[in-house]
């Protein structure tokens, strides 16, 4: 859980335009030299940040520019018989978080325009003649091509007969595991955000649109703003989270409710809903982002009204205390 961020570091938060260069067709011809850093990026966890790291490495003292292939959607949504994993940020998110770690090309393409493409293919064609890749960046088990026949030894072979540079990027643990999105996938899922914290590298974000509720809240006297949820994203553990809303550039904390809210409704999808300290403002149809720090507790359903809102404000009070800590370090 972190402090109230500052004004760098919540860059990655606001939605900004961007000023990277995006590219979605895969026959765009470059016309300077790049430093290519391959790989899914969902997330933008620690690990794959270590290989944008790198790259800024590379890029010092010239003036290529650092370009992420990565694609639209993720494989498994293409790949019959794979199941389809469900995604951590938005692509919106993805282009945020990309300019401050200082790539300055995002080349997203759908994975169905290449899957069937042989490996070397894909490395003579996209790689080296459309994107003019003068170093390569992948992870040690980074795999390309049709079938994903292609690896480390392929890249290089190919590479090595032209000059182009590859750096392969070992693993990045935490604990005695490796970092990955299964493992945020499955901590977010679990209700464990400090620990897809301390893997992102900043705290699980979700975005959305405020949208009209029930205004159930309201008549109990805690106001809240539901979040539009959309699939197929990660679904957090249900529960009520310690959080911070973000909300045209300004951070707010919060207690946000996640689940079907068994006591006073019938659903057949989860909401999202937050009630926003010390906030009474109509924000319907904002675009806002929202932290989720740490699980207050699972959800459950009480056996009157009266004792789910003495319990809402038993919430409320335990995330004053933990802000007002916060505010002491």
């Amino acid at each position: 859980m972190q402090k109230q961020s500052n004004e760098d570091e919540t860059a990655i938060h606001l939605g900004v335009e961007p000023i990277m260069k995006i590219i979605m067709s895969e026959k765009y011809q470059m016309d300077q030299e790049t430093i290519v850093v391959l790989g899914n990026f969902d997330g933008i966890h620690q690990g794959h940040q270590s290989l944008l790291k790198m790259a800024r490495e590379e890029k010092e003292g010239t003036k290529r520019k650092v370009l992420v292939f990565t694609f639209q959607s993720h494989p498994s949504h293409d790949l019959p018989g794979r199941k389809a994993i469900r995604y951590l940020f938005s692509n919106q998110q993805r282009i945020e978080i990309f300019e401050t770690l200082g790539v300055d090309i995002m080349y997203s393409i759908p994975f169905s325009n290449v899957k069937n493409m042989p490996a070397s293919r894909f490395v003579q064609e996209i790689l080296l003649q459309y994107l003019k890749a003068s170093t390569i960046i992948i992870g040690h088990d980074f795999r390309f091509g049709a079938g994903a026949e292609g690896d480390v030894a392929l890249l290089k072979k190919i590479c090595d007969s032209v000059g182009t540079k590859v750096i392969v990027v070992g693993k990045k643990s935490l604990g005695e595991e490796r970092i990955s999105s299964t493992r945020i996938r499955n901590a977010i899922s679990q209700g464990d955000l400090q620990e897809a914290e301390h893997l992102l590298g900043r705290p699980y974000q979700l975005s959305g649109h405020v949208i009209h509720g029930k205004k159930l809240g309201r008549t109990m006297g805690i106001p809240t703003a539901n979040l539009e949820m959309r699939l197929p994203y990660v679904v957090p553990k249900f529960g009520v989270y310690f959080s911070q809303v973000i909300i045209e550039n300004q951070a707010y904390y919060a207690v946000t409710s996640i689940g079907m809210n068994p006591t006073v409704d019938q659903r057949i999808h989860p909401s999202i809903e937050i009630h926003i300290l010390d906030f009474n403002e109509d924000i319907y149809d904002t675009q806002v982002r929202l932290n989720l720090f740490q699980l207050l507790r699972e959800e459950k359903k009480f056996s009157n009204l009266d004792a789910l809102i003495h319990q809402i404000h038993q919430d409320i009070e335990q995330v004053r205390e933990m802000v007002y800590k916060l505010r002491d370090l």
